[in-house]
């Protein structure tokens, strides 16, 4: 008799809970990311989770608007990306939503915890950007518990040239913070990268996409950008695009790039590429983690990116698009 009652009760709960509705009886556990932006270089974004563990979504936006709900079960840490490249960090947690809006390059966040932070953060690098590194490493010193810390510091301090400021900031974040996916390999990647520089580039054939075996050699003051990248690779085609507009100010007398693909499918490949010019040239040898250069270099990841003199001497690792420019007036400034 027990048996019987207890199972119509259980069956009674379960009706109450269809008569009131499902989300009053299951919990939510969708993140929500709202935008309302303007100066978006597409209607596609990428949502990146980066922690706890690696995946990529895909949103599309109508006019610069979209409402996008994920399902998290805790908090969890996002980029959400432009297809040039940019990203902006964000952190989520179940039933929980951020708001972004205004223009896409200076947001506005409304959110809570780490997005509320972020932007304390964004509003202060946007009200004196000519300090940006200053406001970076304060930000870290002061948060050196805070997830966004790990952001800051992959974002602004991965060139060799901050190698020193970058590895003091590194030693100040907590441990649960190096452990970050965001920060993995940061030690060894910026040994590595800081191994590379001057050192010579072995030279290597390159085949374009009409099978003509291409020189990249630079001519005297010219540098070769030779970036690697892959169709089937999302990040590194958002920052070739990326690369391609911050390119074009910068004469074809300072700076050649050849595009190295490390695709396998040739259709697929050239279906990807973009129209070569004086400056800009596609090549591929369908060899993948197996090119030369990348044996070589020990490349393991996408994108990537080394920037050489006429002397095939490496002179910058993983350059920023954005930093592109101002590497080659300093290199070029005597």
């Amino acid at each position: 008799m027990r048996r019987f009652t207890q199972m119509h009760l259980h069956i009674w709960g379960l009706f109450l809970c269809l008569l009131l509705g499902l989300d009053s009886c299951t919990k939510n556990q969708a993140f929500r990311v709202k935008g309302e932006l303007t100066g978006l270089p597409s209607d596609t974004l990428y949502l990146i989770e980066d922690e706890p563990t690696l995946r990529l979504d895909t949103i599309y936006a109508t006019n610069g608007q979209f409402t996008y709900d994920i399902s998290i079960d805790t908090t969890t840490m996002f980029r959400l990306m432009d297809t040039e490249g940019h990203w902006l960090p964000l952190f989520g947690k179940p039933e929980e939503e951020v708001r972004i809006t205004q223009n896409w390059h200076t947001p506005q966040i409304k959110g809570e915890g780490e997005n509320a932070l972020l932007q304390e953060f964004l509003s202060s690098l946007q009200t004196t950007p000519a300090k940006q590194d200053s406001i970076v490493e304060k930000f870290i010193r002061n948060y050196p518990s805070s997830p966004l810390s790990a952001y800051l510091l992959s974002a602004y301090f991965n060139s060799p040239t901050k190698r020193g400021e970058a590895q003091a900031l590194y030693n100040l974040l907590d441990g649960e913070i190096k452990d970050l996916h965001v920060l993995s390999g940061w030690e060894k990647k910026a040994e590595s990268t800081e191994a590379m520089m001057n050192t010579a580039l072995a030279y290597f054939p390159l085949k374009d996409r009409k099978g003509i075996l291409k020189d990249w050699n630079s001519q005297e003051k010219r540098h070769t950008l030779i970036y690697f990248w892959a169709s089937w690779d999302d990040k590194s085609k958002a920052e070739r695009d990326s690369l391609l507009r911050y390119s074009k100010n910068i004469s074809p007398k300072h700076l050649q790039i050849v595009q190295v693909s490390l695709d396998v499918d040739s259709v697929e490949w050239k279906k990807a590429c973009k129209p070569d010019n004086e400056k800009w040239t596609e090549v591929c040898d369908f060899q993948a983690w197996e090119h030369i250069a990348v044996k070589q270099q020990q490349i393991k990841h996408l994108p990537f990116n080394l920037l050489i003199d006429k002397d095939r001497r490496i002179v910058g690792v993983n350059i920023a698009p954005q930093d592109l420019s101002k590497e080659i007036e300093k290199i070029q400034t005597p």
